[in-house]
């Protein structure tokens, strides 16, 4: 039997250093428990140098733009000492889990980390985007989930302590699913 720690609001732990083990069922539960404010999702593992490099920005928009949108992370196929160690480097305020099968990565169909998942309010995916993140992009997934609804757009770059990305097209937005 494992033991998990009471997540926050039926999601992710509040403490982002819990990293308790989930699988894909748990995931998509949590899905569906975090309605009510846009969501980022962002998988990663420690020794992906991309998902680093991501780190830096991650922190950044979840101090500037945390109250408007959950970020939480899934840290996939790693060890969580090495987890632990990426989210202290990085002062990461907000949590993430543990999966150490990458079943959360795999699941949706995505290939590779980082990957970034961008819900609206409702608990739809919005937009999705494989690989480095930079401001563009991060701005774009932003307003694609604080917009769907018609919205006002929030998100606007630059911030301090980014990953140096050079431009890059917007992510990839998602039909709605019936």
């Amino acid at each position: 039997m494992r033991v998990v720690e009471p997540p926050d609001r039926g999601g992710p732990p509040a403490d982002p250093q819990a990293l308790p083990e989930f699988t894909l069922a748990d995931y998509e539960q949590a899905i569906g428990e975090l309605r009510g404010t846009p969501l980022l999702v962002n998988i990663w593992v420690s020794w992906c140098g991309p998902c680093r490099d991501d780190a830096r920005l991650l922190a950044s928009a979840h101090e500037t733009d945390g109250d408007r949108v959950r970020f939480k992370g899934v840290e996939i196929l790693d060890e969580p000492a090495s987890a632990r160690a990426l989210m202290r480097e990085f002062g990461w305020a907000y949590p993430s889990v543990y999966d150490p099968t990458g079943a959360v990565r795999d699941g949706p169909g995505l290939i590779g980390q980082p990957s970034t998942l961008f819900y609206d309010a409702s608990g739809q995916l919005v937009a999705t985007w494989t690989g480095p993140l930079s401001e563009e992009v991060l701005d774009s997934g932003l307003n694609a989930s604080a917009n769907a609804d018609g919205g006002t757009s929030w998100f606007r770059g630059p911030r301090r302590g980014t990953n140096g990305a050079g431009s890059s097209p917007g992510p990839r937005a998602r039909p709605a699913s019936s």
